[in-house]
């Protein structure tokens, strides 16, 4: 009877029964029982081109004299990149080029293992695993050519889509200008610190592991206007074209021979004269930019504007327009002189002002009888000096700055 009870136990085991913890059998030999392994590959499915990756082969745990325990196995490793195939439980490899690949185990489990009861293991199993190897392909942003007040944002575009593994790109500003944030990730954001020198010398480069793509840009900046007067001595007022002058505006660009756009608008009237009229024609570069007055304009100032044509940043400058005093709403407009004579001190006076303050005079005197004083002379200022502006006036609003949008 004990014999014949030992013999219908190993017949249920060869069929798979055994309490149903033992799997099916590979083949039907009374003396031995076959497991099936059951493997299973762990790793990551997404990574980086050329950048190493370690994947594990684990097997199930069988039944045997002492308990559930894994049984001892050959593992081969096919379909990788460099190296190609391995062997063990753990294999780590690399692919030189993007795309899709199957890595493949193959166990074999022949060797007899003595903690099994009566049998071995026979089967052999196999597992695969679906790796994407990927790259970045290109590295663009949003703005290529930004006023350097703005910022640009750079995405990285995996090859294959639709994603870019984790802690890739891996972002550098390879540029002393400005920086960037985040470091990793799919995009980053570049921050200007000045105007650049000269165009695309921004360069910002992502890595997937091997793989590399720059994004290049230009921070242009408008950082100033000088104003000159044709003509003009020291006796001009800064920033103000006279009725019958012609000025020239430029504007400070970095990179240089950028697009410019020149406009003007009115800041201030003087009350009760014609509008401020002027003609503005830029010039062939359009760095400057030549105004003159229009006969019959009245006094007042402008704001003369350079705008970026790309970008929307500038800079602007208030430029008086006419009588400089009047503009600056307190100087006059002639009235009547009148002469008073006190022997050898004279007085003439120059008229009353806009909103009835004296508008001055000039005062010749002497301080003692001489031979000259019968014979006036005419005064004259060197050719050098340039023209001769009358006003008397001072606290004339002056402005210039930058903007972007």
């Amino acid at each position: 009877m004990k014999k014949t009870h030992i013999l219908l136990t190993l017949l249920a085991v060869t069929y798979g029964v055994c309490a149903g913890l033992l799997y099916s059998a590979c083949n039907s030999e009374e003396q031995e029982v076959n497991y099936d392994l059951d493997p299973s590959i762990s790793g990551a499915a997404l990574v980086p081109q050329g950048e190493d990756s370690t994947y594990t082969c684990t097997l199930s745990q069988v039944w045997g004299v002492y308990g559930w325990f894994t049984p001892d196995a050959e593992m081969s490793w096919s379909g990788g990149g460099t190296p190609e195939s391995g062997s063990g439980s753990e294999f780590t490899t690399s692919w030189a080029s993007s795309g899709s690949n199957t890595l493949t185990v193959l166990v074999d489990g022949s060797d007899t293992d003595t903690n099994i009861q009566s049998g071995t293991i026979e089967c052999t199993n196999v597992a695969e695993h679906v790796v994407t190897v990927v790259k970045i392909a290109s590295a663009t942003a949003s703005n290529d050519v930004i006023c350097y007040r703005n910022t640009s944002t750079i995405t990285g575009i995996p090859d294959p889509l639709p994603e870019i593994p984790a802690g890739n790109a891996v972002w550098t500003n390879l540029s002393s200008n400005g920086g960037i944030n985040p470091g990793t990730g799919d995009t980053t954001i570049y921050t200007p610190s000045i105007p650049s020198a000269t165009n695309n010398d921004i360069e910002i480069k992502g890595e997937c592991g091997t793989s590399s793509k720059s994004a290049f840009i230009t921070a242009v900046g408008v950082t100033g206007m000088t104003f000159v007067v044709v003509g003009a001595g020291t006796n001009t007022p800064a920033d103000t074209l006279g009725f019958t002058d012609v000025g020239t505006a430029t504007a400070l660009v970095s990179p240089a021979n950028r697009p410019l756009t020149w406009s003007w608008t009115l800041e201030y009237q003087v009350p009760n004269d014609p509008p401020v009229n002027i003609t503005l024609t830029p010039a062939g570069d359009t760095q400057s930019a030549s105004i003159a007055v229009v006969s019959g304009s009245g006094s007042g100032k402008i704001r003369l504007t350079a705008v970026d044509n790309d970008t929307h940043c500038g800079w602007y400058r208030i430029i008086t327009i006419g009588c400089a005093g009047c503009s600056a709403g307190f100087c006059p407009a002639f009235g009547n002189g009148a002469i008073d004579v006190h022997s050898v001190s004279a007085r003439f006076s120059l008229g009353s002002g806009y909103r009835g303050s004296s508008a001055g005079f000039l005062h010749i005197s002497s301080t003692e009888m001489s031979p000259e004083l019968s014979r006036p002379s005419l005064d004259a200022l060197g050719s050098s000096d340039g023209p001769v502006h009358t006003d008397d006036c001072e606290g004339i609003e002056k402005g210039h700055g930058s903007y972007s949008t």
